[in-house]
């Protein structure tokens, strides 16, 4: 990390013991007043730069966005992956606690959690889950009526619109990891209470805890002290719910996720560069760049924004150069056919609970992101049946299946044509060549050129 000029966290206290680890862990001078450190002599800025959310596309959502809880009972709201850094145990004690001291909030307040799965394949993380299954079957248990039950529970993904209608109809959010970076759930909360303002409930072990001070900042080691804060939630006067959503609400609409863009631009901006650091760069910066996606070409040029350099879209089957001139792999005219049936398919047979078809023209992709996940690997295996089946090549993305014709071609023989085009076939003993990538598709391109 300290190879960078440049390292922003997410709040202050996350900086400081960074500089404490620099200082401690690896010996190099630091500069508390200022936030750097010094190391081999150069000069590391490190800043607070807190992450905001799109708050206006959340805002649109809640405000679009049908009932979803109808009943008249307040609802205390809990959104979290399934990990044990959310601490969803002992919120889950807690609001039996809650029952238990107040007596009154019987029949009266549901708990809704909403838990997203989190690496199930491992062992600690399906124990986890068996241990709040249980507790949240023993206090329905214990507390349920023929017309109540104390906890609702939802294990899998939500859409973001669901989402922001839960925000929007829920009395108070319970944000209570034992430890988090941000929490996002806390800002989105906010976002949404476009009606009735409701009360966020912040644990200070959550870096939006430092920002958010008119939550309700509250302990979640202490079940006695969170059911108390619980009970002041729900009973908190309309006028200071108001007014500590209102501010709330202010500060996160200007501390958004546009505000966090520029904070890092401007950090950006104050560095230090001396001569002797820029001129050995530039000749490394002046050279060509090409972009490689899975994306339509011409989709990809438009949101980069720059003519003067090589595009490569759909898995390198389309290649746009700066002059204009264009590349396109032949595809056999039977397999175009067998697109455009295969795409039906999939779209009748595959596309449920949120999965859908996206066609690419040269390349179909079958995309399963926000598919809850125990039907992920269903779904999976019969979107690569029916590809294989129509003589296509199964290539595996991230939450996606790729449908590729069968051509010699892929990313790495892309980028050897696109090398052979700009500098000829001596390429190798001319230019080096850096390739950065983030999916399986971008491994046949560095097992090309390696």
């Amino acid at each position: 990390m300290i190879r960078n000029d440049l390292v922003g966290f997410h709040i202050e206290d996350y900086c400081r013991n960074f500089l404490d680890c620099c200082q401690r862990r690896l010996g190099c001078r630091v500069d508390r007043v200022h936030n750097l450190v010094d190391v081999a002599g150069r000069t590391v800025k490190v800043r607070a730069l807190p992450i905001g959310i799109p708050y206006k596309r959340f805002e649109e959502m809640a405000n679009a966005a049908p009932r979803a809880l109808q009943s008249s009972q307040q609802i205390v709201l809990g959104v979290d992956r399934l990990d044990y850094t959310k601490g969803l145990v002992n919120r889950i004690r807690s609001f039996e606690k809650l029952l238990e001291k107040h007596p009154e909030h019987l029949g009266e307040v549901t708990l809704l959690q909403v838990a997203v799965p989190s690496r199930t394949d491992v062992k600690e993380y399906q124990q986890l889950k068996e241990q709040i299954d249980l507790e949240i079957g023993r206090i329905n248990g214990r507390f349920s009526t023929l017309n109540w039950s104390p906890i609702r529970y939802i294990y899998g993904c939500i859409s973001q619109h669901e989402l922001a209608a839960y925000y929007r109809d829920s009395s108070v959010a319970l944000v209570t990891p034992l430890r988090d970076g941000m929490n996002l759930v806390a800002k989105e909360y906010v976002a949404c209470q476009v009606d009735k303002p409701g009360v966020l409930i912040l644990s200070p072990f959550a870096g939006a805890g430092e920002t958010m001070h008119e939550a309700l900042l509250v302990n979640p080691y202490e079940l006695d002290d969170v059911a108390d804060t619980l009970h002041r939630a729900l009973t908190m006067p309309i006028d200071e719910q108001e007014m500590r959503m209102y501010h709330l609400k202010k500060r996160e609409q200007f501390m958004n996720v546009d505000f966090w863009l520029t904070s890092f631009l401007k950090a950006m901006g104050e560095l230090d560069f001396g001569e002797e650091q820029i001129e050995p760069l530039a000749p490394k910066t002046l050279g060509p760049m090409t972009m490689d996606d899975f994306d339509e070409v011409l989709n990809i040029r438009k949101t980069v924004g720059i003519n003067s350099i090589t595009y490569a879209g759909s898995d390198g089957l389309e290649i746009f150069h700066p002059d204009g001139s264009k590349f396109v792999q032949p595809i056999p005219e039977e397999y175009l056919e067998k697109m455009t049936r295969m795409c039906r398919q999939l779209q009748d047979e595959c596309c449920k609970e949120g999965a859908w078809v996206e066609n690419k023209g040269s390349i179909l992709t079958y995309h399963f992101r926000t598919v809850p996940i125990q039907f992920r690997s269903a779904f999976k295996r019969s979107a690569a049946a029916i590809i294989s089946k129509n003589g296509f090549k199964v290539y595996q993305a991230n939450c996606a299946i790729e449908a590729r014709p069968p051509v010699q071609w892929d990313k790495g023989r892309a980028s050897i044509y696109i090398l052979r085009t700009m500098f000829g076939v001596d390429w190798l003993e001319r230019i080096r060549v850096i390739y950065v990538g983030d999916d399986v598709t971008d491994e046949d391109a560095m097992r090309t050129l390696k």
